[in-house]
């Protein structure tokens, strides 16, 4: 982001505006795998139109820090780099429906579920944080500096 479109308060430089936000098009999709691998993996499906032969699917993936506040209300810090048991909260997730979902001009990205859990990521350097692939060829990718994420493919 250029250097003009922030403004400093309190010591601290900041955007002059609210970054914009986009809706990305994963509404009503059901969660149905959590992967562990390299980076982890919320793998969620749509529904199949009948012109469509698969049904779309979307997969969120993080590589390093992200915050899950759970359907109670706990918040738990994670950490994609950390031993995978310390990631077992994720599983709760499992059948679970996007009501909502944006990612911003700043790189930062949140997921809403149908019974009031949330995941939510922002930029994290040196890496880029994390990557929404799908659906229809969308791929969005956080940036470590902020600003604004990679897309390739439509939004909408």
């Amino acid at each position: 982001m250029p250097v003009e479109d922030r403004e400093w308060h309190d010591g601290v430089m900041e955007r002059a505006e609210a970054p914009e936000v986009w809706d990305l098009p994963i509404v009503g999709y059901r969660v149905v795998t959590i992967e562990f691998s390299g980076r982890i993996g919320i793998v969620a499906y749509g529904t199949r139109s009948e012109d469509e032969r698969y049904a779309p699917s979307t997969g969120l993936y993080f590589g390093g820090g992200f915050v899950l506040n759970d359907h109670s209300g706990v918040t738990h810090s994670l950490d994609a780099t950390l031993p995978w048991d310390s990631l077992t909260p994720l599983l709760a997730l499992r059948h679970l429906t996007v009501v909502s979902a944006s990612a911003d001009a700043d790189s930062h990205i949140e997921v809403k579920f149908d019974d009031g859990s949330s995941l939510f990521a922002g930029p994290q350097p040196p890496y880029e944080n994390w990557e929404l692939v799908g659906p229809r060829g969308l791929n969005l990718v956080g940036m470590a500096s902020g600003g604004d994420p990679r897309i390739s493919g439509k939004l909408g």
